[in-house]
């Protein structure tokens, strides 16, 4: 046996956790004014099947307050006077600092892609409940995902071999990284990757229009088809329902809380907590179902593709700190619970990437990453080392 194999698939491999997520030994603190004085004295799931693997626990990493909107102290290590995101901005900022090699971070709508996006590393947020929420605090049950940060396809593979429950319904992702090139090469051929006929295209920068495209001749040299796919008629509807269902779900689990500490929540959390005690309950389920609607006619749409490719955001990382970027290209893949990574792409002038995003069927999870693997191989959505500037004094 190798020493890998002695002390688990995972020996050694260095692992920052959001502060949504509880690790034993540590607080819990979710970026709240009120929260991380008492110490947790077990693991979430998902931290748990990591240390079990033998991943070492660094620490925890910064989040908006409870995983919602105002922004972390975190900055991006591409240009600090640029957001890194949100909300596992903390989490997306130290792998690509390389503070540690994985990260963990969740999202509801766009908190793994895009901060991995503007970081400029990768991410995959997988199929709904893929990865086990039992230990994470929540910001909208039915929404949330628990994704994670790397710097390579090959790394996120290995560690969702580990993190995926056991009924995992895919191919186990573990197979990818034993696949010879020219295999990863085989099982691609005949697939079709989508491109979307509306939404994604409109307010596009210039790196991450150029980053698509780079993404578009990358799927080709690999043997990808692409074809022009024409969203269902409930897309934007569904979008429109998920911040229904996130104001009432929040409002549901903070409802304790807020009773006690609502003087210690931001005032824009708070506006959606308030808001979500106003909703009526027949709202919460039209919402519901809408988004129940949407997913099957994504579900049918995906049967005639394999992927559907867009770019991850419409802009790279915005300057300023005040505001944690748009979520709005990763929200229909959340809402669907459909799996989705992001790869570097292409930089601006002043070195900020853009990202490249593949979604796919749920439970695809491994051919996206043997996507992602036969792209690095040949040479597009490597990740890059930030340049980091010494001050002189």
């Amino acid at each position: 046996m190798s020493e890998k194999q002695d002390f688990g698939a995972l020996s050694g491999v260095t692992v920052g956790v959001k502060d949504i997520i509880h690790v034993a030994g540590m607080p819990t603190a979710a970026g709240s004014r009120f929260l991380g004085d008492m110490i947790e004295r077990r693991d979430a799931t998902c931290v748990q099947r990591l240390r079990n693997a033998g991943a070492l626990i660094l620490g925890k990493t910064a989040t908006t307050e409870f995983a919602f909107y105002d922004p972390a102290a975190t900055r991006n290590p591409r240009n600090p006077e640029h957001t890194p995101g949100g909300s596992s901005s903390g989490s997306a900022a130290a792998v690509a600092a390389g503070f540690c090699s994985v990260a963990i971070g969740t999202q509801t709508f766009g908190s793994v892609i895009r901060p991995a996006s503007y970081c400029g590393v990768f991410g995959l947020k997988p199929t709904y409940d893929a990865i086990s929420r039992e230990g994470v605090i929540p910001l909208a049950w039915s929404l949330d995902h628990v994704g994670i940060f790397t710097q390579s396809a090959a790394l996120a593979a290995d560690c969702v071999e580990v993190l995926f429950e056991p009924d995992f319904r895919g191919e186990r992702p573990g197979v990818v990284t034993g696949e010879s090139r020219v295999t990863r090469f085989e099982r691609l051929r005949g697939t079709v990757a989508g491109v979307p006929d509306r939404y994604f295209f409109e307010s596009l920068d210039t790196t991450s229009r150029t980053g698509f495209e780079a993404g578009i001749e990358a799927l080709k040299r690999v043997g990808i088809s692409l074809s022009n796919v024409t969203l269902p008629p409930l897309f934007e509807a569904a979008i429109a329902a998920s911040g229904v269902i996130l104001r009432a779900e929040a409002a549901t689990f903070h409802r304790k809380w807020f009773l006690q500490h609502a003087a210690d929540y931001s005032p824009r959390l708070r506006e959606i907590v308030e808001a979500g005690r106003a909703i009526p309950a027949v709202d919460y389920l039209e919402a519901r179902q809408s988004i129940q609607a949407a997913r099957l006619q994504m579900s049918e749409l995906m049967e005639g593709f394999d992927f559907l490719v867009t770019p991850s955001t419409p802009t790279v990382a915005p300057a300023g700190l005040s505001w944690t970027g748009d979520p709005i290209f990763n929200t229909p893949f959340s809402i669907a619970g459909f799996p989705a990574i992001t790869l570097p792409a292409a930089y601006s002038p002043e070195g900020l990437p853009s990202g490249f995003q593949t979604a796919g069927r749920p439970w695809s999870e491994t051919q996206l990453l043997r996507l992602a693997l036969s792209l690095e191989e040949d040479g597009f959505g490597r990740f890059t080392p930030p340049r980091i500037e010494e001050k002189t004094t």
